[in-house]
Order: structure tokens, then sequence, then C-alpha cells
């Protein structure tokens, strides 16, 4: 029986390395990405894209939804590789920077696996995600203090 995966950040390096890692494991790949264009770029063709910001309610549901139309029930897995980098000195650091590293990050990471486990109880399936963060607040790097809190 084939699983499917749901990949977001998915356009990113760690998002295409699990995808394939999965993909040769028998897993049918779902993508997902805030960009078409991005999402295109990824080298298999096969897999399925999705456009959605994972970083909202609204969003992480659609991205489930979606997963569900296309494969007839919720994901098996999740993957969460949503997220973004900004990197400056802290009193250089806007506001806006901060607020947008607070959805990349951890929005994302709290909405899309509720999105995800929602789906699960709701269909009484089983599943397992993987959450992926920053090594910034392990080992401390300088100019990565936003990311460094999450």
């Amino acid at each position: 029986m084939e699983k499917t995966a749901l990949i977001t950040g998915a356009s990113g390096g760690l998002g295409k390395a699990a995808g394939k890692r999965l993909k040769a494991a028998g897993w049918i790949i779902v993508r997902v990405g805030r960009t078409q264009q991005r999402l295109e770029d990824w080298d298999d063709a096969d897999d399925i894209s999705i456009v959605a910001d994972v970083s909202t309610t609204d969003g992480a549901n659609f991205a489930i939804e979606r997963c569900e139309e296309l494969g007839g029930k919720p994901p098996a897995g999740l993957v969460n590789c949503a997220g973004s980098v900004v990197i400056l000195p802290m009193h250089r650091t806007k506001e806006e920077h901060y607020r947008q590293i607070i959805r990349d990050n951890l929005d994302t990471a709290f909405f899309t696996p509720r999105a995800f486990v929602n789906a699960l109880i709701r269909s009484k399936q089983s599943g397992a995600a993987v959450l992926v963060s920053s090594v910034a607040a392990r080992i401390g790097i300088a100019n990565h203090e936003v990311i460094g809190a999450l």
C-alpha cells in the first residue's frame, strides 16, 4: 500500500532532500510551497504540488485538504521544512523581520501539524510527522538572534 508524504517548504534544499529519500522508499510525494514557480524547479515532475502558505490556519488546512482530495485520504507522513532565516544583528532587526520569522518558523510548526493531526483523527488513520528547525538556538550563532529565540 502506497503512503503519501506532505512536505512543506518543499522548494528548499531540506524539503527536496527529504522528498528524494521518501520517494526512494516508495512514498508518494506531495510538495507544498508558497509559489508555483519554485515548486516547478523540483527535479521530479511526477510529484504533486500544492501552493499554500502554511503559516496560517487556512493555508495549513488547505494544504492537508487538497492532499486528501488528490489521494483520497490524509497523508500518512508530514515533513515540515517550511521556514526562513533573517541574518541581522538584533539592533538592526526591524519588527517586520521579526514577525516574518515567527510566521515562517513558529506558526508553520504549529498550524501544519495541527491540520495534519486533525485530518488523521477524522479519518481514524495513524501517521508520523517530522519538524525541522534551526541549530542556531542550540549552538548560538552571531546575528541569528531572532531565529535562535525559536
